[in-house]
């Protein structure tokens, strides 16, 4: 994978994003793999010795899932992966190059993609305010399990650096 960062990055390892993927898809696709959208379901069979290039930008296979994400500068660093749920499409996997206490790593987080208000009738701004609730509780439980996995989340740096 070429980097476009003038910062030394580590390049993604395919074992450790494949885990991800299947951590956070595995919860939010509840009723199991069969359940995942086609499009989707090369995240969830990433091995340990796939070629990352072929799921990331500008991979056909990435088109409308992952996209890059770049810092202040235009720099490289990270990508999301729009993987979604059973109940929203939108929810994404973040993976963002991180400069801590410990060291620069790869950290991983859920963007649930609905910070935007909804200015629909009363009726609809309940059902996305459920919504939004769904998608934190959905959030908490793949990052709490994206931890047990060994995986490093937002929580776990601060957790570190206490």
């Amino acid at each position: 994978m070429e980097e476009k960062s003038s910062v030394s990055m580590t390049p993604l390892d395919s074992e450790l994003v494949g885990k991800a993927c299947r951590v956070f898809m595995t919860l939010a696709y509840p009723k199991g793999e069969s359940s995942i959208p086609a499009r989707k379901l090369p995240y969830f069979a990433i091995g340990p010795s796939a070629p990352l290039a072929d799921l990331l930008p500008p991979a056909e296979k990435a088109t409308g899932i992952a996209r890059e994400v770049t810092g202040p500068k235009g720099e490289l660093s990270g990508y999301e992966f729009r993987l979604g749920s059973s109940h929203f499409a939108h929810l994404k996997l973040r993976v963002q190059w991180v400069d801590n206490q410990h060291g620069p790593s790869w950290i991983f987080m859920v963007d649930t993609h609905d910070h935007f208000p909804r200015l629909d009738t009363d009726a609809n701004e309940a059902e996305w305010r459920q919504l939004q609730q769904l998608n934190r509780q959905m959030k908490e439980q793949i990052e709490a399990a994206l931890e047990q996995a060994g995986v490093t989340t937002p929580n776990k740096l601060l957790r570190d650096g206490l």
